[in-house]
C-alpha cells in the first residue's frame, strides 16, 4: 500500500532541519492522536514553515495550526473525510 501527500509550496530560505522538524512533528501528532494518516498531513506542514526560517528554526504548534486553517482547501478536506469515512469516525459539520 503507497499514499502519497500533498505539500504546500512555498519560497526556501533554508533547509536546514526540515528533515527533523518534519519527524519531531510526525512523533508529536501521532503520540497525541493515534492516526497516522492525519499524523503525517499534519508533519508535511512543519517543515514548509521551518524552511522559511533562516537557519535551524523552531516551528509552533499555533503556527502549524494557523497554516493549517489558512491552507486547508477543498480537495484535503475531502481526502480527509475519506479517510474518517474509511475508519469508521464520526463527521460532524457546523456553522
Amino acid at each position: 500500500f503507497v499514499k502519497h501527500f500533498d505539500t504546500k509550496k512555498v519560497s526556501v530560505f533554508d533547509v536546514t532541519g526540515a528533515g527533523d522538524t518534519f519527524l519531531a512533528a510526525l512523533i508529536f501528532d501521532y503520540l497525541n492522536n493515534k492516526d497516522l494518516y492525519n499524523a503525517v498531513s499534519f508533519a508535511n506542514i512543519a517543515p514548509s514553515i521551518s524552511v522559511t526560517k533562516k537557519g535551524t528554526a523552531t516551528v509552533s504548534l499555533s503556527e502549524i495550526q494557523h497554516s493549517i486553517s489558512k491552507n486547508y482547501n477543498i480537495n484535503s478536506l475531502l481526502l480527509h473525510i475519506e479517510h474518517l469515512k474509511a475508519t469508521n469516525k464520526k463527521i460532524v459539520v457546523t456553522n
